[in-house]
């Protein structure tokens, strides 16, 4: 899948300098060029566009709207068009970017890389401070690095993510359920890259909104970590009004046309540049409030016009509230390994049904099953994704449409001769087990 990276001018030379091949302003046409400066990012992705930018100066400074002639030093690894988009072909560099005009040339190097990192972990001792490692039947980390979960308050926790911080060029995304049957939910506060690290912040909240211990489970994933239509986004401060930005070095897909507009208060349409088309299969949308208050969001999905919806309220009541947000799409899991997911849209059918196929996913090629053993209980069957030998996994659980009653794994587990059943469990905010529609995504 390409992706195209938008890049910015700085404010104040916009006006002077194109971010293109042309420098726009400046001296008269009579001065000759006397140096070029070139301005790129350290470090793309591979299937990544960016648009470099050139700037021509005379002897005194000034400067000279000028037309460039491109090049590259290892055009099997980074390319470059004669307008200057600059494209990631494969991992490696740094390679030599050259624009040259009147005999004259500037330089930058770029290196292209990869971002296949993904780690999770079901944080399983909800009270202990720690730090703690996660049970290893339910932990994954792409570097081999270890996972220490630390409690720091009520409802308070850090997971570090040993070698998987953030590279130049690289992005990630996180998504957060709470874990059990008891009455909660659980969000990320944020992340960020430590050293070598990843730290993924936590909050976990009770009915009525307090701080409370709580289970989680956590899933990273960088930008290229699953295959296929494969987008997320995390947004910025929340808007009073309008459209709101993502937050570019989180997000990947087209990033042209990634943005989000606001419908109304805590309800929001993210854009992400990968609309279903004719043979291009399915996919499923997770979504987490972003922050340490007790906001909570829901999703759902148009996949005709690649947008996901973000429905966020306070968590203990239905008021629709504004909050960031994180937004991850995905069609498939890694290759080689299990995935499966579904829009379990029929929270209070009483028996066996499968869920819409347009909205399943099932590595193995087998069905996806949904039971209802009890109101607010629900069973997930994955035939034919038994975890064997020492594979692990993980799940995430969203509530479809307005949060109303929140939804989160209560359990997984091998069943029958090569089937994986994921126990779900939803409730009111008051604790009564309630019926709802979600999306359950599960990654090894």
């Amino acid at each position: 899948m390409k992706h195209s990276l938008r890049f910015t001018c700085i404010a104040g030379l916009a006006a002077a300098t194109g971010c293109g091949g042309v420098s726009i302003t400046g001296s008269g046409g009579g001065h000759p060029v006397a140096t070029v400066a070139v301005t790129l990012p350290a470090a793309i992705l591979v299937g990544d566009t960016v648009l470099a930018s050139a700037e021509a100066r005379d002897a005194s400074g000034g400067r000279l709207a000028k037309t460039f002639t491109w090049s590259s030093s290892n055009p099997a690894v980074a390319s470059i068009t004669p307008a200057g988009q600059l494209v990631g072909i494969a991992v490696g560099g740094p390679v030599t970017i050259t624009a040259t005009v009147e005999g004259k040339s500037g330089t930058a190097s770029v290196s292209v890389a990869d971002d296949n990192r993904i780690g999770y972990a079901l944080a399983d001792q909800a009270s202990v401070a720690g730090p703690y490692a996660p049970n290893a039947n339910y932990r994954f980390d792409s570097s081999g690095g270890a996972i220490q979960v630390t409690r720091s308050a009520t409802g308070v926790y850090s997971v570090r993510f040993a070698g998987l911080g953030r590279l130049a060029g690289e992005r990630d995304n996180v998504q957060v359920s709470s874990f059990g049957g008891d009455n909660g939910y659980c969000k990320t506060a944020g992340w960020q890259s430590a050293g070598a690290d990843m730290l993924v912040e936590v909050r976990c909240f009770a009915q009525g909104g307090p701080p409370v211990d709580h289970r989680f489970t956590v899933l990273l994933t960088g930008a290229h970590a699953l295959p296929g239509r494969f987008a997320f986004l995390l947004s910025d401060n929340p808007p009073g009004s309008g459209a709101l930005d993502p937050a570019t070095e989180s997000t990947t897909g087209v990033l042209t046309d990634v943005h989000i507009t606001r419908d109304s208060a805590g309800s929001y349409k993210a854009y992400l540049g990968v609309p279903r088309v004719a043979g291009s299969g399915h996919e499923t949308v997770v979504v987490t409030a972003v922050g340490t208050g007790p906001e909570r969001c829901a999703t759902n999905w148009d996949e005709i016009a690649g947008f996901a919806l973000a429905q966020c309220n306070m968590g203990f009541n239905n008021i629709f509230v504004d909050t960031r947000f994180s937004v991850l799409w995905v069609e498939r899991g890694r290759a080689g390994q299990r995935a499966g997911y579904a829009f379990a849209n029929e929270g209070a059918n009483v028996g066996d049904y499968t869920p819409p196929p347009d909205f399943a996913y099932n590595s193995s090629g087998g069905t996806v099953i949904q039971q209802h053993p009890a109101a607010g209980q629900f069973n997930v069957i994955f035939g034919g994704l038994a975890k064997l030998g020492a594979a692990t996994e993980t799940v995430i659980i969203t509530k479809v449409n307005n949060p109303g009653p929140r939804c989160g794994p209560s359990g997984w587990e091998n069943s029958g001769v090569n089937d994986l059943t994921v126990n779900v469990v939803c409730w009111l905010a008051n604790g009564t087990p309630a019926d709802a529609n979600f999306v359950i995504l599960l990654v090894q």
